[in-house]
C-alpha cells in the first residue's frame, strides 16, 4: 500500500510542471475521468440527486492548468443533509482563462422518494465576463433534473439530464445558449472496498462519450482510476479521510491538452 501511494505521489509532483484542464468540480470526480455520478459532497454541482447520501459538510477545490494558455478554476460550496433524507446545497464556482472570466452559482435540492430512489433539482446561474469593453458581460440561468436509484443491492444508477427543453433564460441577447445534455451511470460495489463506474453522455452535436473507472478503499485511504473515449484520457487520484477531514487529489490526461491538476477538501460538518 506504501509504495501505491509513493509512486502516486512522485508522477503526481513530477507532472505538476505540466498541463491541465479544468471541467469537474471536485478531485474525486477528475480522477475519476470527470465522471458525474462520484459520490461525495461535490454532487451539489455534478450529480445533485447523490447529495442525499452524504454527510453535511463544506467544501473547497483548487484546480489548475498550466501551459501556453493557463486555466485556472476555485470552486467553493456547502451541503446539508438532514436525517429525513433531503438535502440542500450552495455552491460557487469561478475559472479564467486569459482575459475570459467565467462564474457560477448553484442551488440544489434533493429529496429520497423511498429507501432506494432520489430526485434533485439544480439551479445554475453564469455570468461570463471579458476584459474586453467590446465583449462585455453576459448572463444566463439555467437548470438541471436528475434522479438515482438502487434496483438492486450492489448496483447504483443514476440519471441526468443539463438545461432540458433547451431551457435557458438570457439575460442579454448575446449571452450563450447553454447546450442540452444527457448522461447515464451505473456504479457496481464488487465488495464494501472495490467499486467500478461506468458512464455514458451525450451533449447537443457533440460526439457520444464514455468513462470506465475503479476504486480501490484501504482504511482511510483511497485510489482510484478511469479512462474514457472517443479521445483516450486517462485518470488516477488518492483520496484520504482524517477525522472529520477528507482531501482528495487528482490528475487527468487529455492528449491534446495534457496534464489536468485538481485538489479538493471536505470538512464534515455533521455527526461522524
Amino acid at each position: 500500500m506504501k509504495k501505491i501511494i509513493l509512486l502516486w505521489c512522485f508522477c503526481f509532483v513530477k507532472i505538476s510542471f505540466l498541463q491541465a484542464q479544468t471541467e469537474a468540480k471536485g478531485a474525486k470526480s477528475v480522477g475519476l475521468c470527470h465522471i458525474l455520478a462520484a459520490e461525495d459532497g461535490w454532487s451539489l454541482f455534478n450529480q445533485s440527486s447523490q447529495m442525499v447520501s452524504s454527510p453535511s459538510q463544506w467544501m473547497l477545490q483548487c484546480h489548475t492548468r498550466i501551459g501556453m494558455i493557463p486555466i485556472t478554476q476555485a470552486a467553493v460550496g456547502y451541503l446539508h443533509t438532514l436525517p429525513e433524507k433531503w438535502s440542500w446545497g450552495l455552491g460557487f464556482n469561478q475559472n479564467g482563462m486569459g482575459d475570459f472570466r467565467q462564474r457560477e452559482y448553484v442551488a440544489a435540492y434533493a429529496h429520497s422518494v423511498g429507501p432506494h430512489f432520489s430526485l434533485a433539482l439544480q439551479c445554475q446561474y453564469v455570468a461570463l465576463s471579458y476584459t474586453d469593453r467590446y465583449y462585455g458581460v453576459s448572463r444566463g440561468g439555467s437548470f438541471s433534473l436528475s434522479a438515482s436509484c438502487q434496483p438492486l443491492p450492489a448496483w447504483n444508477c443514476c440519471f441526468l439530464w443539463v438545461n432540458p427543453f433547451l431551457f435557458h433564460y438570457r439575460f442579454q441577447r448575446e449571452a450563450p445558449a447553454l447546450p442540452s445534455q444527457l448522461c447515464f451511470s451505473a456504479i457496481y460495489h464488487w465488495t464494501s472496498q472495490l467499486r467500478s463506474y461506468l458512464e455514458c453522455t451525450k451533449a447537443a452535436e457533440f460526439p457520444f462519450s464514455a468513462a470506465f473507472g475503479l476504486e480501490r478503499e484501504w482504511s482511510s485511504v483511497v485510489f482510484r482510476c478511469a479512462a474514457s473515449l472517443p479521445e483516450f484520457q486517462f485518470s488516477s487520484g488518492l483520496g484520504m479521510r482524517c477525522g472529520r477531514l477528507y482531501w482528495d487529489v487528482a490528475c487527468r490526461y487529455h492528449p491534446d491538452l495534457g496534464m489536468e491538476l485538481a485538489f479538493s477538501i471536505q470538512h464534515q460538518t455533521g455527526k461522524l
